[in-house]
């Protein structure tokens, strides 16, 4: 009987001992009440944000349970219009949040060639890591928004000034056989296009393209037609999408008339004082204007 109770007690204490030794290599984990949420921001500025521009985000979070808390790592992620994790703004370690205390984050970006190069809708997202756990979007209460959608905008530039030929100005193809189109640079701008074509027929240019970064072209006049063509230019940054046109201006293409022909009298002829006499020429070819 007594070894029967020995054995009994012996089983129990070791239940006992290995309770005891799970315990010590798996201790109980203490999950803190501490609650926080963002109570200011998400804000992104300036909105909407041109390519290649600085931008800032910046959002604030609160304690509301009155318990203190430290992060591991606080962050603002950047996602495209269908939730597609691109990057993270600045991640900031041991962010420590006191009881009912607030934190505000702070971030700048820059959208350039694979951070945001392409306009289109994007979302910045506040995020947050506690020690040995892994990252949360954080909920919002009061005036927060998590996340904040911003657009991003193709830069535009302002449409060049024509520089030359003047307004109106009349070309011998006879004697000039190309012309030089020039214009203002623009401020931001590294693409020209230019557009030339007869007055009247503007689907039908006689140069439509573009210039590169050059402010000037020549134009081969010597094998157009007579008559009236206009001239305009337009601009636009890299990137981005094209100015207006400039003002347009016109040039006349012409070939004028060749002078006449004497045939009589002929050259050194004499004359009495109050003989009449018959002068006659020929007349040249009329030139083509249509």
């Amino acid at each position: 009987m007594y070894n029967r109770i020995l054995g009994k007690a012996i089983i129990i204490i070791g239940y006992l001992i290995i309770s005891l030794l799970m315990i010590i290599a798996n201790p109980i984990k203490v999950i803190s009440a501490a609650l926080t949420k963002v109570y200011s921001g998400v804000t992104v500025t300036p909105s909407p944000i041109t390519v290649g521009q600085n931008f800032q985000v910046t959002f604030s979070i609160r304690e509301i349970n009155g318990e203190s808390i430290t992060f591991a790592e606080i962050t603002c992620a950047v996602l495209d219009a269908n939730d597609i994790h691109l990057f993270n703004l600045d991640v900031k370690p041991n962010v420590y949040v006191p009881a009912n205390g607030t934190y505000t984050y702070t971030a700048s970006g820059y959208t350039h060639s694979g951070h945001l190069s392409n306009p289109g809708t994007y979302k910045a997202m506040a995020r947050g890591r506690v020690p040995g756990g892994n990252w949360f979007n954080w909920l919002t209460m009061g005036a927060g928004v998590n996340p904040r959608t911003f657009q991003v905008v193709a830069p535009t530039v302002s449409a060049p000034t024509l520089t030359a030929p003047a307004n109106y100005s009349i070309f011998n193809r006879n004697t000039t056989s190309s012309i030089t189109i020039q214009w203002t640079s623009v401020n931001g701008a590294n693409e020209y296009w230019l557009n030339v074509f007869p007055s009247g027929q503007s689907g039908n240019p006689i140069f439509d393209q573009s210039v590169g970064n050059s402010t000037s072209r020549s134009i081969n006049i010597s094998g157009l037609s007579n008559g009236i063509y206009i001239f305009q230019v337009r601009a636009r940054a890299s990137g981005g999408n094209w100015s207006n046109y400039s003002q347009s201006r016109e040039f006349i293409a012409d070939t004028p008339s060749s002078a006449p022909s004497s045939s009589s009298p002929n050259s050194g002829s004499t004359f009495k004082i109050g003989d009449s006499q018959t002068f006659s020429w020929t007349a040249p070819p009329v030139p083509d204007h249509t």
